[in-house]
This record gives C-alpha cells, structure tokens and sequence, in this order.
C-alpha cells in the first residue's frame, strides 16, 4: 500500500510542480528543419598533368646544383639541375671546341673526313651525356617534387624532378573495394588546396578491377583549371560526397542517450516537454539526420536540459 502511494505521489509531481506555480525552467530550442546532408568519405590522391614531364637520371652521379626549387616558376630553358655538372660542362665545351676546329682544318684540307666525324661523333656523345646530367626546362612551367638535394648520390633511373605547365590537372586515387558499386561519374568530388575544400573537379574514369596489392580500385579526377595552383607528383586530399540528399536535422548536441536509445526533448506548442525516441543517420557540421521520430518544424530542447522531463512546462528565451 505503501508503495502505491510513493508511485503515486512521484508521478504527480510535475503537475503539482505547475500547480504550486513553481518558476517554469528556461530553456532555448532548435527547430527541426531539412536540409542538404550527405556521407562523406577522405582519400589521398596523387596530382599528375596532362603537360608535365618527369625527368630521371641516365647515368650515375652526384647531384652538383639545385638551382629551382619545389614549386616555383620557370621558364623554358631555365636550368633546374645538375648531376656532375662542372665536369659535364668542361666535357661538352671541349668536345664543342674540338669539333669547331675540326670544321676549319677539313675546309683547309688539313685532315681527312674521318677525322671530322671522329670529332662530329665526340661531339654528339658529349652533348648527350651534357643533356642527361644538366636538366632544363622544356617549356614554361612550375616545379613540381625535386627528388635529390645537393651532395646526393643518383644511380640510373631514379627520379629526379618533374615540370607541369598550367594546364588541367589529372589525380588518381584508391578507394576501397566497398565503394566500388557507390562511386559513379556523377559523384561530387572536392579538392583541398589553399587550406580548404574547392570545387572545380569531377570524376572522369573509373577502373572496375580491384588491385591485389592496395584491396581498392582506381578513380581518376580532372580538374577544370590547374593554374599552377597543384604541383605535380604531389599529394592531396580528395572528398567524396555520397548519398546526398535533404533530410531532416537538428543540433546533435540535443540529442541524449539512454539504454533503450537515442531520445530528445521537444517542446509543443503549450511549451510541455514532450520525449521522443529518434532514429538517427548522417552527420554533418555539428547536425545530425533525424530519420523518424520528428517532423519539420518541432522545437528540440538544445540549452537547459537539467531537471527537464517529459510533461514538465518550459520557457523558451530565444
């Protein structure tokens, strides 16, 4: 009997509490509004170019000179670097000097024409080694991964830098194999660069063959415009955005739980408080998707939730 008073009594208070006129607690809300929300999926892609050029070394040797630096201009025929460039150097112009002379002393009949394609052959051998150890700027363009500093040894074949004109940018980049039937050409994509996010690319191919190796698939993504604005051969990040669509939403820091659930306290139109249990979906810039258990327009409690319960009477301040 007891027991049945003390249920009782408790599930009055908030009636007596509004009765005996007690101050109504102070709360601010947030309206339920639809809005634009999507999943978003991060990846790392690497830049390339359409007009670019990679350079890698011919012969081994010491990097001597670094004379561009990652990310800056030039234009054609600036000089970015040398491997063994003072002795590539003195043997280009000698074998220059060598030939030179050789044209006046087969013109005076001095030496014979052998002599002059001996000198002709040196020449053409000399300027080639010249060519693979000073590397120049074929066109004008801007700087992208310089590979090796001064002082460094290189063996044949490794990398040593790469130029890119301001031309459209390419980006590949490995997505897992769960996406695979989720990413479509019409998928929204976003490059970072400046600090932020930007638009200005979008999906041009997408490989359906799962690598052994990465477990993921290839996308690749042009750009509209590079403007020198990427460097080629770097990295950078590239968001996804998927299943966009609106929905409806409200501040995720009204949204508490408990054993049975995610619940929040809305307040009707006679500002009682009512608690409701929510089917929750994406997150979006501290919003989250209300996918049942709200309509637009209902008022969540965002400020003021201590000693609020269901059936107590509020007042809303904003």
């Amino acid at each position: 009997m007891r027991l049945l008073y003390l249920i009782l009594l408790f599930s009055t208070l908030p009636h007596l509490a509004v009765a005996s006129g007690m101050p109504a607690r102070k709360v601010t809300i947030a309206t339920a509004t639809m809005q634009e929300i999507y999943d978003a999926y991060d990846s790392i892609a690497e830049s390339k170019n359409s007009s670019s050029r990679d350079f890698y070394a011919q012969s081994a040797g010491v990097i001597t000179d670094v004379i561009a630096k990652q990310g800056s201009l030039v234009k054609k025929g600036d000089i970015i670097l040398k491997i063994n460039g003072p002795l590539a150097e003195a043997q280009y112009q000698s074998a220059a000097k060598t030939l030179e002379r050789n044209k006046i002393l087969l013109a005076k009949k001095i030496i014979a024409d052998a002599a002059f394609e001996n000198a002709k052959t040196s020449f053409e051998n000399a300027r080639k080694i010249y060519e693979n150890m000073v590397i120049i700027a074929p066109f004008d363009g801007k700087i992208g991964v310089i590979g090796y500093e001064v002082g460094d040894q290189v063996n044949i074949g490794n990398y040593l830098v790469s130029i890119t004109s301001g031309d459209k940018a390419e980006f590949l980049v490995t997505l897992p194999e769960k996406l695979i039937n989720i990413v479509t050409d019409n998928t929204k994509v976003q490059i970072w660069h400046d600090g932020n996010y930007h638009d200005g690319v979008k999906i041009s191919a997408i490989s359906s063959y799962i690598s052994k190796e990465s477990g993921g698939f290839t996308v690749k993504i042009i750009s509209d415009t590079n403007n020198n604005k990427i460097t080629h051969n770097s990295f950078t990040k590239i968001k996804f955005f998927l299943d966009i669509h609106d929905a409806l939403t409200i501040p995720e820091k009204s949204v508490m739980k408990n054993d049975i659930g995610n619940f929040v306290f809305f307040v009707s139109d006679d500002n009682i408080v009512k608690q409701t249990y929510v089917t929750l979906g994406y997150r979006l810039d501290g919003k989250i998707e209300v996918i049942s258990g709200l309509k637009e327009g209902d008022k969540v409690i965002l400020e003021g939730l201590t000693n609020v319960y269901d059936g107590s009477t509020v007042e809303i301040t904003n």
